[in-house]
């Protein structure tokens, strides 16, 4: 139960913090330049494919690189949220809290990776969805 207990803690903490919410906005804001532009191009693919083509092609290669930026958006939340995870609450000595309740350090390093790993896939999700 207490691996449960540090994940929801690491999502909350997480929740909090500036760095998630630019990125989030910064997703919202790929997500509706990205909008914008796959409208004009499937509106001039479709003007200038020859009838009988397949307009399938621009399509699948425009939603590719839409989902090369989401791949990259998700790397970047999980490197800069995660870098102080655990360092951060070593300087600030808040893990003293922490270490004196009957938890393994196991459980503790699974819990916040289990927390962050819930963050990021909810991120890519959301984004992923987004985006088709």
């Amino acid at each position: 139960m207490g691996i449960l207990t540090i994940a929801g803690l690491t999502f909350q903490e997480a929740r909090q913090r500036r760095l998630l919410w630019a990125l989030l906005g910064l997703g919202v804001l790929f997500l509706l330049i990205y909008a914008v532009g796959f409208y004009f191009m499937y509106q001039d693919v479709q003007r200038s494919m020859p009838a009988g083509n397949s307009i399938m092609e621009p399509v699948d290669f425009f939603v590719l690189a839409g989902m090369y930026v989401v791949n990259f958006l998700v790397v970047v939340l999980g490197i800069l949220i995660s870098v102080d995870a655990i360092a951060g609450e070593i300087a600030s000595g808040t893990i003293q809290t922490v270490v004196t309740k009957p938890l393994r350090r196991w459980e503790y390093l699974l819990g916040r990776w289990l927390g962050l790993a819930l963050m990021l896939s909810l991120f890519a999700v959301g984004m992923s969805v987004g985006l088709v």
